[in-house]
């Protein structure tokens, strides 16, 4: 099978598990919204928050072990990769225990404001529950491993969206069927449990046989090493996590006035939902350019990097121009409370993907093959500088001001010094390159506003259905402006042959 025809099937299984991510974090949280209210899902969230700062002790071990095994089996070092997956067995093991300790041993030092301590309990639980289900995650990250090494990593893929989808539809009828925030922590632990570390342990083992359950303890030359790269790794995961969870928190300390977590939260998921998405699609690619560089192979590890971000770009302005085009109207549909939305909040949280849209690429990249201090130190600083930001800020918009500590110290502290290690591993990533991609950026940011400007003119939806319908001629347009701005016409010909041509040819018989 060549790279390309690899390549894109695994990305398309990518989007099927994207897909199962947008139900999670789309229509699950939508259910706790409506159905519990702004009280008791600001509560979960909080509780989510807590359990995802343990997120910070997996310490970068499971990366760096799947990017050696790659090395191991690329170069034919068949002992030396067999010792990886039993060091990545023991490592990602104690990565687990820690995480699921974590949020129990937080909840120890974090004072919950008085008018949370109402839902302590409720809290407490649901963290200590969400904490566990964090580190039984981890603990199957080094079967991962196994299968991309070993080029069957859309396998692993569609174990993990399987074990996603059932977690949220059973979360979602435990919700809906009245249970609280105990219940639905627990049912998405136990659901976790038996398929995302079982299930996959399982097929793992029917796969590559015992060799991807063996354990071993490293020596002290191997967690030397390991380390060595690890903490770069982790010291660049360790400001993303915190980034992600800890603004819950400061906003829960600083505001008293219910809702404003709520409303923080469902903007920053609905202005984030667009670069998670990415974010997953760019694994693939940073694995692909590990894989040549690995190889040796610089011009396809470029070319690779070049495809990737003409298409990032392009996605990234159509979702921007989508977001301050239409926000209003998604609110609404997802939420059902038009009052959430505001467009300057949504301008400020969408600025890194209008301005820095090929950073996304860049991390996989740079994360994948292992070059982690540069980029490290750049998270570092960002994680910094938005603490600064919102320290010294007038406290008169707290959400206003946390919105602003984020993009402004991303795009000052971290970008710039990932777009330097990048263009030092593949040197045609240079000023120009990236300044292409701001400018492609904007331009498909404007087509994609024109584009959700005119549906809703058309439509002028009222109603769920009539805004579903709307988006629909949104989704058209934008597809067909992903097909002749980001794809080549060697990749267009390829998608017609394998994919496009057959499900016509189908339809018509």
């Amino acid at each position: 099978m060549s790279q390309l025809n690899r390549v894109m099937g695994e990305q398309a299984l990518q989007v099927l598990a994207i897909a199962v991510s947008m139900f999670d974090r789309l229509v699950l949280t939508a259910i706790l919204y409506r159905v519990w209210g702004a009280e008791n899902f600001e509560a979960w969230t909080i509780a989510a928050s807590i359990a995802g700062m343990s997120t910070l002790l997996e310490l970068g071990f499971s990366l760096y072990m799947a990017n050696k095994l790659v090395r191991d089996v690329e170069t034919g070092q068949d002992r030396a990769a067999d010792r990886t997956i039993a060091i990545a067995n023991v490592t990602s093991l104690i990565s687990g225990i820690l995480m699921a300790l974590g949020a129990a041993t937080l909840l120890l030092f974090w004072t919950l404001p008085e008018e949370t301590k109402v839902l302590r309990s409720e809290i407490t639980w649901g963290a200590i529950l969400l904490g566990l289900q964090s580190g039984l995650r981890v603990t199957s990250a080094p079967s991962g491993a196994v299968y991309r090494a070993y080029r069957q990593y859309s396998r692993y893929i569609s174990l993990m969206m399987c074990g996603d989808l059932m977690r949220v539809l059973v979360t979602a009828i435990v919700v809906m069927a009245g249970g609280g925030i105990v219940l639905a922590a627990l049912s998405a632990t136990m659901t976790a449990l038996l398929i995302h570390v079982v299930a996959v342990r399982v097929d793992a083992y029917r796969r590559f046989g015992s060799r991807s359950i063996v354990f071993a303890i490293p020596t002290g030359s191997e967690f030397r090493q390991s380390l060595a790269v690890s903490a770069a790794i982790g010291a660049q995961t360790v400001p993303l996590n915190t980034l992600a969870y800890l603004p819950v928190l400061v906003l829960n300390s600083r505001v008293a006035t219910a809702g404003v977590i709520s409303a923080f939260v469902l903007q920053r998921t609905l202005s984030g939902l667009p670069r998670s998405l990415l974010q997953s699609l760019g694994t693939i690619v940073g694995q692909e350019c590990a894989r040549s560089i690995a190889a040796n192979d610089i011009p396809a590890a470029i070319n690779t990097l070049r495809l990737a971000c003409n298409a990032f770009s392009v996605m990234s302005g159509l979702a921007v121009g989508i977001l301050l085009a239409g926000g209003r109207e998604l609110m609404i549909a997802w939420t059902n409370d038009a009052s959430i939305f505001n467009f300057k909040y949504m301008l400020v949280a969408a600025a890194p993907m209008l301005l820095a849209s090929a950073s996304v690429v860049m991390h996989n990249v740079l994360a994948c093959t292992n070059k982690a201090y540069l980029p490290a130190a750049g998270r570092m600083l960002q994680l910094a500088l938005t603490l600064m930001i919102v320290g010294i800020a007038p406290t008169r918009s707290p959400t206003l001001d946390m919105f602003l500590a984020l993009s402004l110290a991303e795009l000052i502290g971290y970008v710039p010094i990932a777009y330097y290690a990048g263009a030092r591993l593949l040197p045609d990533a240079g000023f120009m390159f990236h300044l292409r991609q701001v400018l492609l950026t904007i331009m498909s940011a404007v087509i994609g506003a024109v584009i959700t400007l005119a549906s809703i003119r058309v439509i002028e939806p009222q109603s769920t259905l009539a805004i579903f319908t709307a988006f629909v001629l949104v989704a058209i347009g934008c597809a067909a402006s992903f097909w002749g701005l980001a794809l080549t016409p060697a990749i267009r010909r390829e998608a017609n042959r394998k994919w496009i041509n057959p499900m016509l040819r189908a339809f018509k018989s």
